[in-house]
């Protein structure tokens, strides 16, 4: 009996322990890891900021999942749900500085506050990974205890994942740099007309040799680079309505076919493409990406600024093309 009351009393006395111990463990307990990727943050924080891309190396993705993605594809509200065997959630993106943080938050279907917090530090092509877990208030007194094991297993499940992004970010070609310019006043003299896509090249050649033709009669002088604006285009039907021209150093009265037309100044985002004219969508994408990233609203038709001359350079690999695209 003696023996019994002894263990009793250590029974109570762990007990106690146990809820007094609790009482001292943190409410919060966080989770972070890092690592250096030798690519641009532009490229590594596409990675995370698209839903679906956490496919190809989050740690926590399973075969097993029922993954669905919702909301926005990309940045703020991008969302994805998961169930297994009736354990579900979602993470959502909840606030995205383009190329320099994301923040994020799980929802487990319980009372728990989970967030995700990355930043992204660029140096010399390099860049600082960091990703952080937190989880906020840890009920008394189970969870808190659970903190603990939490940490200790998110830790490598964390920096698992980072590895996987690293390997995964730096076999991906680099993604096409975009700026915010500024397109300045020209005054030019277009042709304008619909072209189908199969004929672009042909339409081009017969557009530029003609207003080359009118500005030598004219004896205006080409001050910039030949271009064309696309004013609209229907890809399925496989034509664009398009104005092209170049700049030149007077005004002048066109023609039944030729215009004289003034661009205006105006705000846009610009990225230079180098390679053949059919190969420019990746180009076009990156634009679309950034001025979806940033909260830009278009302001105008898309601009190609033909920098090379195909006729003075045979190989497509080195064409320069300054690509703009006008926005608010």
């Amino acid at each position: 009996m003696k023996a019994l009351k002894v263990i009793g009393i250590i029974i109570l006395i762990l007990i106690v322990l146990f809820f007094i111990v609790a009482l001292f463990l943190p409410k919060n307990t966080e989770v972070k890891a890092s690592v250096r990727v030798n690519a641009p943050a532009n490229t590594v924080f596409k990675q995370v900021n698209t839903m679906e891309n956490w496919d190809h190396w989050s740690p926590f993705q399973d075969p097993a999942m029922e993954i669905v993605y919702m909301g926005e594809k990309t940045g703020v509200g991008a969302m994805q749900t998961w169930n297994m065997e009736g354990d579900s959630g979602s993470l959502t993106i909840i606030e995205s500085v383009p190329y320099q943080s994301i923040k994020t938050n799980v929802d487990l279907m319980e009372d728990d506050e989970v967030n995700g917090n990355w930043t992204f530090v660029e140096e010399n092509g390099y860049t600082e990974v960091s990703w952080g877990i937190r989880f906020q208030n840890l009920s008394y007194p189970m969870e808190r205890y659970l903190g603990i094991v939490f940490k200790m297993m998110m830790e490598s499940s964390l920096q698992n994942g980072l590895e996987q992004l690293k390997k995964y970010a730096e076999g991906l070609p680099p993604y096409p740099e975009v700026i915010l310019t500024k397109i300045e006043e020209m005054k030019t003299i277009t042709m304008t007309d619909t072209v189908y896509f199969s004929e672009m090249a042909e339409k081009m050649d017969l557009f530029f040799g003609k207003m080359e033709k009118f500005a030598k009669a004219k004896r205006l002088k080409m001050s910039g680079y030949p271009f064309c604006i696309y004013l609209s285009w229907d890809p399925e039907k496989g034509y664009t309505y398009t104005r092209c021209g170049f700049p030149v150093d007077r005004e002048v009265q066109g023609n039944e076919e030729i215009d004289y037309y003034v661009i205006e100044p105006k705000k846009a985002v610009m990225s230079v493409y180098k390679g053949p004219y059919d190969k420019m969508e990746s180009t076009y994408t990156a634009l679309e990406e950034y001025i979806a990233e940033f909260g830009l609203q278009m302001n105008g038709a898309p601009m190609e600024m033909y920098v090379t001359d195909p006729m003075q350079e045979p190989d497509t690999s080195k064409w320069t093309t300054n690509i703009y695209f006008p926005v608010k």
